[in-house]
């Protein structure tokens, strides 16, 4: 064979030889990066983060924690952020704690992948960060100019909150601002718990942070107790049956 052909026959070898290695480079390199993308993805959708508020205390916090998509099943344990109010003493001070070896938190948004859900809590918070146009804290100064008003008006609504009954929020924050007197508004905020309960009983009897039954009989009669002679009150309780 001439060495001219020779030679040819070489660079060809050696071309398709560098065309196969390129090849498998960029296989390796399209695979690498699948591999990220699809870890990123599946990080992503096991990843399960939100947001809680303590009822006891008025706070919020961050968790996350790792789950098998569409199961129950967490393969990790929950991360939890710093705690933190967004109301100061003025409020803070009206709050009773429930005396609980451990305070509950209710979820008031949660996130999983693509799909995301907001629950009652978000709507008291976006109340306690409501701001004035000076930049303060709405009601926390609400309450320092109405300290009567604000005795009653938190424990009302703290207890609302521990039975998950926040839909009542925008009407009792409403009746707090109309000029009315502490005992008017301790009855008044009291109907309107009431009223949102019986709803919640024919709806759900069960808090979503509580497996266990939750007996509305006997919880409506000693929060309804000092308002008992009520006509409106009487008949709500009338609506309510003891386990």
């Amino acid at each position: 064979m001439p060495a001219t052909e020779a030679k040819k026959l070489v660079r060809s070898q050696l071309s398709q030889s560098r065309t196969l290695w390129e090849w498998i480079s960029i296989g390796s390199i399209l695979g690498i990066l699948g591999l990220m993308v699809a870890g990123v993805m599946f990080i992503s959708s096991t990843t399960v983060s939100g947001e809680e508020f303590s009822p006891d205390f008025f706070q919020t916090r961050d968790f996350s924690f790792y789950r098998f998509p569409g199961t129950s099943w967490n393969f990790s344990s929950t991360s939890l952020g710093t705690s933190k109010s967004p109301s100061s003493n003025p409020v803070l001070n009206h709050l009773k704690t429930s005396g609980a070896s451990s305070a509950p938190w209710q979820v008031v948004k949660v996130r999983q992948g693509s799909i995301s859900e907001t629950r009652g809590p978000a709507i008291l918070i976006e109340y306690l960060e409501q701001r004035n146009a000076d930049g303060n804290n709405f009601w926390d100064a609400w309450s320092s100019v109405h300290p009567k008003l604000a005795i009653v008006l938190w424990p009302k609504v703290q207890e609302a909150a521990r039975r998950d009954l926040y839909e009542c929020m925008p009407e009792l924050f409403q009746i707090a601002q109309s000029g009315i007197d502490s005992d008017n508004l301790a009855k008044l905020a009291t109907k309107e718990i009431l009223k949102i309960a019986v709803l919640r009983t024919r709806v759900n009897p069960a808090l979503p942070s509580d497996a266990t039954q939750v007996d509305w009989g006997s919880w409506s009669k000693d929060f309804a107790k000092d308002y008992a002679e009520d006509v409106e009150i009487t008949h709500l309780l009338s609506q309510f049956k003891s386990n």
